[in-house]
C-alpha cells in the first residue's frame, strides 16, 4: 500500500513531505524513527485509515524532507510536528512514535499538552536519553563505565563511524541486514526493504540526531552526564509503553524505566518474540494493544 505524498512548507523554511489519509476524522499521527522515513509505516496506516485521518510526516532532515536549518536536539523535531499539524487544521489527537521518534512525541506532547489525548511509545529511546559508551574493540561490547558525552565522541564511535561508512559507500546489501537485525519473527523483505535501506540512505543528520539521542532528558533530574529539562510533568496524556523483550537496539531497561517515570500514568506491555520493529514483528498483538488502548 502507498499514499499520495504532499509538502508542508514551515514558517522556519523547511519543506517537510507527508502522507495524509484523509482529514475528516480523529487525527492519529504515526511518528518514524531513527534511520527512518514516514513509509516504515504505510501497512499501519491501512490498519487505521477507515477510522482515523493517519498522518505520518519525514521529519526534518528524513526521507523527502529538508534539512536547511541544522539542529542537534529533537525539539524543534517536535516544533515541526506542531505546526504541520495546525496548519493541516487539527487540534488534538493520538500519537504513535517509534524509537527516536518517541522523544520527539514527548516533546511534542510537553509542548502542546492538550494536542495529544493518548501517546503509544513503541521501541521508544528513553526519557533519560540514549546512553553510548566506548566500546571494547577485543569483546565488541560498550565499556559501561566509559559513558560518550560529546558529539566528537560519537564521531569516532562503533554508534556512528561504520554506518556511515556503509551509507557513504552506498552498500545497500549490507544496510539492509542491519535493518533487518532490529526484528525477531518477521524481517522486512523486498520492496518494503528497499524502501528502508533508502530511508536510511537519504538521512541527512546522522551524527547530529545520534547527539541528540545522547543529551535527550526531559526528567527533572540529572541522567549521570545531562541535567533535565523537567518538561515531562507537563505530558498530561496516558501513555502505552510497548517493547520487545529482544529489542537490540533500544534496551528493554529504558522502557522500564520510562514507565517508573510516569508511573500510574502509563502502561508497560513488553512483546515475547519481538525486536526493535515489534509493530511488525507482532502486528497482531500491537495493533490489538494499541486499539485497546486508544478505544
Amino acid at each position: 500500500m502507498t499514499y499520495n505524498k504532499n509538502f508542508f512548507d514551515t514558517k522556519g523554511g523547511e519543506r517537510l513531505a507527508y502522507y495524509l489519509t484523509s482529514d475528516d476524522k480523529p487525527l492519529l499521527c504515526l511518528i518514524h524513527g531513527n534511520y527512518s522515513k514516514a513509509s516504515v509505516w504505510f501497512s499501519l496506516m491501512e490498519q487505521f485509515e477507515d477510522d482515523y485521518s493517519v498522518l505520518a510526516v519525514d521529519m526534518r532532515g528524513y526521507g523527502d524532507s529538508s534539512w536547511n536549518n541544522p539542529v542537534d536536539s529533537l525539539e524543534p523535531l517536535a516544533d515541526d510536528l506542531i505546526e504541520v499539524i495546525k496548519g493541516l487544521g487539527f487540534t488534538h489527537g493520538d500519537f504513535i512514535a517509534w524509537s527516536l521518534g518517541g522523544g520527539v512525541a514527548m516533546e511534542l506532547a510537553a509542548k502542546e499538552p492538550d494536542m495529544v489525548d493518548h501517546l503509544v511509545l513503541t521501541a521508544s529511546m528513553g526519557v533519560q536519553g540514549y546512553p553510548m559508551f566506548e566500546f571494547d574493540m577485543e569483546t565488541m561490547t560498550p565499556k559501561l563505565d566509559k559513558p560518550l558525552t560529546t558529539k566528537e565522541e560519537i564521531a569516532a564511535s562503533m554508534y556512528y563511524v561504520p554506518m556511515k561508512q556503509l551509507i557513504d559507500t552506498e552498500q545497500d546489501e549490507l544496510l539492509g541486514q542491519t535493518f533487518q537485525a532490529m526484528f525477531v519473527k518477521h524481517p522486512p523483505t523486498g520492496e518494503f526493504l528497499d524502501d528502508c535501506v533508502l530511508g536510511m540512505k537519504q538521512q541527512q543528520h546522522l551524527l547530529d540526531m545520534d547527539y541528540a539521542l545522547l543529551q535527550y532528558n526531559i526528567t527533572g533530574d540529572n541522567n549521570g552526564n545531562f541535567d533535565g529539562s523537567d518538561r515531562l510533568k507537563n505530558i498530561t496524556a496516558p501513555v502505552l509503553v510497548l517493547h520487545g523483550e529482544n529489542d537490540n537496539v533500544v534496551p528493554p531497561e529504558l522502557a522500564q524505566l520510562n514507565k517508573q517515570y510516569f508511573g500510574d500514568q502509563a502502561e508497560l506491555n513488553i512483546f515475547e518474540e519481538a525486536g526493535h520493529g515489534l509493530h511488525l514483528d507482532q502486528p497482531e498483538q500491537w495493533i490489538e494493544a494499541v486499539r485497546s488502548f486508544l478505544e
